[in-house]
């Protein structure tokens, strides 16, 4: 009885030192890198600054201060969770950013909690023992990011405000045990093993004595709220004691100490605390599982851990690659993998502790002698790595809907991956289920692919072997549903790690292999149909493979998916022109889906597309007319809305253009059609397909009624909103049709208007062959002299090279008898004979130009002069239009203009003048106007060189001797002006 007294006094409030050591549960899913909530709470701290300051040093102070060092520690130990998740770069990177917030916020907090302590006041001595006991904490969070010469002096500074608390409280006091915890998770963190491990067994000793025998006798004496509260501490202190004794290689005392927790856990049916009670699961699991070896204390504690205690989630015990299956189990004395099912010899048996517990877990006997051991078949390696699996299956169970935290599960997860215990299909797959639904997509990924051994066919998702069944082996309905649901998860996984492909692949597997699963189907269905939607290739592979994910969604999925895809599928029937099919896919749309009306709409359409127009027309009439008014028809949410306003585009457009059909036809008249047509584009300027044709409907309508003015609006319209569109080119056509007979009226005074009526026009063509769906010679060529007509030389080039590049071999006679030509002079005339010259030189050298070409050739090299209107860019007919007649009171000026005019051009011309004059007869117009051209190219010469000056001079007097003093013995008084205009020049 002396003892069971000595260990009464323990009867203490211990729930405070639970609430107090508790670390707040990990977020269910992954959290952004950010370390703004450390930094946050010191700016806040600063800011606090001056209104702190003018509080009297008391508890509400100090309450306040060790609020906000509180909120630090949390926020530290959520940011240390994603240094699992990140890869190595952005591991470091996150590191040194939680370094310096944490360094921040310890900079405002330490110097305060500093003056609080040297103020030595009473009456807030809780309130600074637990600011004390978070800047410990706050310090070992420092301390664990090491690669800094700062890191040592943390683990020092922590020991230091631990040291603090427990010097002001009673030893056994709630602050007092959270302080020991704090110290001993010091000494873990600097490696000191064996001095951690008397800290932690210290505490847990006053929980629960390791005497079993003590126990029964004290056990009686506690109400269940007692034994609540011990159990409470004891939990608080075994995982960071069963963490220090593996890695101190005594795994057989781990597997005591930990089944001293189990035994009381499970003997009194306590609710397991978070993240103490799933670490000490976890932490025995593992011990257990290092234990198979001789002896159990020479047992291999695995991969190299930290010996930090994994009582709170910023723990770094050793996972491993939580992603990968390539782990190797652990090793005993021979140095061969220990595996589940392995037959024992001497040199390979199980811990004693671990083999003897027995199946009665309500025996609180939670360990026996070794006789005791070898009785129950020590030579049987099963038993402690079953019993691994068989403790982390009771940990999952203990949890219930709460999910584990992430140092525990990845702990969970190691001793799977590594196959440090039995072979456990159900924990395996459980503990693939808590990883995803934590969102650790690798992870899941890693467990789900090996846990439920059936045959799945192989999918291309898998990232290692997966057990199968045997050839030809048909599985039953279970191992379906297990195939499928294994499936679908390593497909979401595939999704959420930016695998679409392998994604699309397993939902594909299990629409095909498992549909007698009908919920997994139906969740496979839905995710084929989602990710193949997000696969951006335009293949008739995946094409087909849309088709085949719409089809399964449409058949298996449920809800909104199944009636998204049967409007996806009629969607593909109505551009496939399917439109009876589409009709009914249409009208399998239910009302309840966002997409009915849309369906409504385009089943008008399907009948539209039939000739069906009367019902078509109805249809619209009722749904723009009815529905789109009816208050209780109102979308309810923005997708409805947008589904509407598309909708309701298509009924407009629809509805006018059987309006204009029947006009057409003179069935019907152009008012209706210009009434439903004329407000679309303004209406519906985001809808790009549409609204183009809808305007070029509702032009035609405006220029059949007589509204010039109207009609020339909508094109200005379409000009600037839809420049690319054919519907624009087919309205411009209109335009343009209509402004030709607009000109054709004009009288010849009227220039001003027939100028600004050729730009138009030519605008209009140029819209007309830039839209058109297939590139026509006539129209081109109608651009291309229209650009020239108004001296539009670079508009005219880009045109007449387009007809060059798409008719040089189809139009090849063309080509050389007008367009290269109409080339030759939009350079010439633009100030570049060089470049009009290099497009004549391969016709002349073939000699296929015509004698007009041939002149203008000569005329590019030495330069010639043209009469034009005033004002006018230039005189651009044929070269074979460039002499016509002139008459008395001509209002025309004389244009010159320069050619290429070096020595050999000018040589060039007057060979290339001499040559065609002895092609005509002597004395003729066209004769004395090759004497003109070579004596003007010749005067031009000239101006840089006298000897061609006066050469041209002479020519010019015998020309004056031979035709009189005015030329009046010209018949051609065009010709006559011309020599005049020279004489006159040249003197």
């Amino acid at each position: 009885m002396l003892r069971a007294s000595r260990f009464a006094v323990l009867a203490i409030a211990f729930a405070s030192v639970l609430c107090a050591a508790q670390d707040a549960p990990p977020s269910s899913r992954p959290r952004a890198p950010s370390t703004a909530g450390v930094v946050g709470v010191a700016a806040e701290l600063a800011a606090l600054g001056d209104e702190l300051s003018t509080l009297p040093t008391g508890a509400e102070r100090t309450r306040r201060v060790a609020d906000l060092a509180a909120r630090a520690v949390l926020e530290a130990r959520a940011d240390a969770q994603l240094d699992r998740r990140l890869a190595a770069e952005a591991r470091a990177t996150h590191v040194g950013r939680r370094r310096a917030a944490l360094e921040s916020a310890l900079a405002v907090l330490e110097p305060l909690a500093n003056e609080l302590a040297a103020a030595n006041a009473t009456d807030d001595l809780e309130p600074r023992a637990r600011l004390c006991l978070e800047l410990g904490e706050l310090r070992l969070e420092r301390g664990a990011l090491g690669d800094s010469p700062d890191s040592p002096s943390s683990f020092g500074a922590a020991d230091a405000h631990f040291a603090r608390v427990a010097g002001w409280f009673a030893e056994g006091t709630p602050l007092a045990l959270r302080a020991e915890l704090g110290r001993a998770e010091t000494l873990a963190a600097r490696g000191e093993l064996r001095e951690a491990a008397l800290r932690y067994a210290s505490i847990a000793e006053r929980a629960v004595p390791s005497d079993a025998e003590l126990w029964r006798e004290v056990a009686p004496t506690l109400t269940r709220d007692d034994r609540a509260r011990r159990f409470a501490l004891l939990e608080l202190a075994s995982p960071g004691l069963i963490a220090m004794l593996v890695a101190d290689r005594r795994a057989d005392e781990a597997c005591r100490a930990g089944l001293r927790w189990w035994s009381v856990w499970r003997t009194d049916g306590f609710a397991l605390s978070s993240p103490s009670g799933e670490n000490t699961a976890t932490e025995l699991a593992r011990a257990l599982a290092m234990a198979v070896a001789p002896g159990g204390s020479r047992a291999d504690p695995g991969s190299p851990r930290s010996p930090r205690s994994p009582r709170s989630p910023r723990s770094t015990g050793s996972t491993g690659s939580t992603g990968s299956t390539g782990s190797t189990g652990s090793t005993g004395s021979t140095g061969n993998p220990v595996t589940a099912g392995d037959s024992a010899s001497p040199a390979n048996q199980a811990s004693p502790a671990v083999i003897a517990w027995r199946d009665d877990e309500r025996d609180a006997a939670w360990f026996a002698d070794e006789a005791s051991a070898r009785a129950v078949g020590a030579t049987n390696l099963r038993a402690p790595r079953e019993f691994a699996a068989r403790v982390l299956r009771a940990w999952l169970d203990g949890l219930g809907e709460r999910p584990p935290t992430f140092a525990a599960r990845a702990r969970a997860t190691e001793l799977v991956l590594a196959e440090r215990i039995g072979a456990d299909p159900e924990l395996e797959r459980r503990l693939a289920r808590a990883a995803f639904d934590a969102g650790d997509w690798t992870e899941a990924r890693a467990l789900f692919a090996r846990a439920t051994p059936v045959a799945t066919g192989g999918s291309v998702i898998t990232p290692g072997a997966t057990p199968g069944a045997a050839p030809g082996s048909a599985p039953n309905a279970s191992t379906d549903v297990l195939a499928a649901e294994r499936l679908w998860h390593l497909a979401r996984c595939a999704e959420e790690l930016g695998e679409p492909r392998a994604a699309a692949d397993g939902f594909r597997e299990i629409v095909e292999r498992h549909r007698a699963s009908s919920t997994w189907a139906s969740r496979a269905a839905e995710g084929w149909y989602r990710v193949v939607g997000t696969l951006r290739l335009d293949t008739p592979e995946l094409g087909a493979e849309r088709d085949a994910a719409t089809r399964a969604a449409r058949e298996l999925a449920t809800g909104p998916v199944a009636a998204d895809a049967a409007y996806r599928d009629a969607q593909r029937l109505l551009r496939e022109k399917r439109y009876a099919e589409a009709r009914a896919a249409y009208a399998s749309v239910p009302e309840e889906a966002a997409t009915y009306e849309l369906a409504w709409v385009h089943r008008a359409v399907c009948d539209y597309q039939l000739g069906e127009l009367d019902a078509a027309e109805r249809a619209f009439g009722e749904f723009l007319d009815v529905r789109c008014v009816e208050p209780s028809l109102v979308p309810a949410d923005a997708e409805r809305a947008a589904r509407r306003s598309e909708a309701r585009a298509t009924a407009e457009l629809y509805h006018g253009l059987i309006a204009f059909g029947r006009a057409e036809r003179n069935q019907g008249d152009w008012l209706t059609v210009r009434r439903r047509l004329e407000p679309y584009l303004e209406r519906h300027a985001d809808q790009i397909a549409y609204a183009p044709l809808a305007a070029s409907r509702a032009l035609i309508a405006c220029l059949r009624l007589g509204d010039f003015a109207a009609a020339e609006r909508l094109e200005g319209e379409l000009f600037t909103q839809f420049p690319d569109s054919r519907w624009s080119g087919a309205a411009a056509l209109e335009m343009y049709r209509e402004r030709e007979k607009q000109r054709a009226a004009l009288a010849p005074e009227e220039t001003e208007r027939a100028t600004q009526l050729a730009r138009a026009m030519a605008r209009e063509l140029e819209l007309v062959n830039r839209t058109a769906p297939e590139p026509s010679f006539a129209n081109l060529r109608a651009e291309s002299r229209a650009w020239l007509a108004l001296g539009e030389w670079a508009r005219a080039r880009a045109v007449l090279e387009r007809l060059i590049a798409l008719f040089g071999a189809s139009e090849r006679a063309d080509i050389e008898k007008w367009v290269l030509p109409d080339l030759a002079r939009a350079w010439a005339v633009d100030g570049e004979p060089a470049r009009a010259a290099a497009v004549l030189d391969p016709l002349i050298a073939a000699g296929r130009a015509s004698p007009a070409v041939r002149r203008f050739h000569a005329q590019v090299l030495g330069g010639w002069c043209e009469f034009v209107e005033p004002g006018a860019p230039g005189k651009h007919g044929k070269p074979d239009e460039l002499d016509g007649p002139g008459a008395p009171g001509d209002r025309r000026e004389p244009a010159e203009f320069a050619g290429v005019e070096d020595a050999a051009s000018a040589a060039r011309a007057q060979e290339l003048f001499a040559a065609l004059r002895a092609e005509v007869p002597r004395f003729e117009a066209d004769w004395y106007g090759l004497r003109f051209d070579a004596l003007y190219a010749r005067w031009r010469r000239g101006r840089t060189e006298p000897s061609e000056r006066d050469a041209a001079l002479a020519e010019l007097q015998r020309l004056t001797d031979e035709l009189g003093g005015d030329f009046e013995r010209l018949a051609d008084f065009e010709l006559a002006r011309r020599f005049r205009w020279l004489r006159t020049l040249a003197h």
